[in-house]
């Protein structure tokens, strides 16, 4: 028998009707590797063998909406300061700031897609 939970992460897929400018929001502010894809959906590399994967939404699909802050998607980054420095130079607007707990340091925004995204420092 298989064991359970799961052993990590293996793929993420996010929504957009923004393909193009989700595609660059992810290879040049977020700094991730693209994959070639051969006809199938885009493709990131998140490391650890996991994927993120771009779904372009037809236009009848209605939009991920804000409210509540739910699903996202997070990334750990080493130094959330040199992050949040990076998104305002690519004018990526940050509307909760930074947040904090004794734990971790986090700041949440939307891709062009609409989707929640999270970048956090965790605290060790």
């Amino acid at each position: 028998m298989a064991e359970f939970p799961p052993s990590g992460l293996a793929v993420v897929s996010v929504r957009t009707h923004h393909l193009h400018e989700t595609l660059i929001f992810y290879r040049d502010v977020v700094g991730l590797n693209g994959l070639v894809h051969h006809g199938h959906q885009p493709a990131f590399e998140l490391g650890n063998g996991a994927f993120l994967v771009i779904v372009e939404a037809h236009e009848d699909a209605p939009p991920t909406t804000p409210e509540p802050r739910f699903p996202l998607l997070a990334f750990a980054v080493q130094d959330l300061d040199e992050a949040v420095a990076r998104l305002k130079s690519h004018r990526i607007d940050l509307p909760w700031g930074i947040n904090s707990n004794p734990q971790s340091r986090w700041v949440e925004f939307y891709d062009p897609g609409g989707n929640l995204i999270e970048l956090a420092q965790f605290i060790h």
